[in-house]
């Protein structure tokens, strides 16, 4: 095996854990576990160990890759606001 290779094949690694760890954060979101309860993939056994995985994987992927599960993208998250609030900025020459 050459250094190309082995390098190659540690990208290829990390990729694919930090698409685990994203998809082991996103286990537990609102539409996820919608899916899941009708699916009945709860009751399985794949479903239970995913969802052991998804609870001990919390805190490494939020401390070392600051993949966390968070509501700030589903529409549930801006349900109580009823303001669009625009920044922006005008220099001197009023551009």
């Amino acid at each position: 095996m050459t250094l190309q290779q082995l390098k190659i094949g540690f990208v290829g690694l990390g990729l694919a854990l930090l698409v685990l760890l994203q998809c082991l954060a996103s286990y537990n979101t609102p539409v996820v576990r919608l899916l899941r309860t009708k699916s009945g993939l709860e009751d399985t056994r794949a479903g239970r160990i995913f969802g052991h995985l998804a609870g001990l994987s919390g805190e490494f992927s939020r401390t070392f890759f600051g993949i966390t599960n968070h509501g700030v993208f589903l529409d549930e998250h801006f349900a109580d606001y009823t303001r669009i609030v625009a920044v922006t900025y005008t220099d001197a020459a009023g551009k």
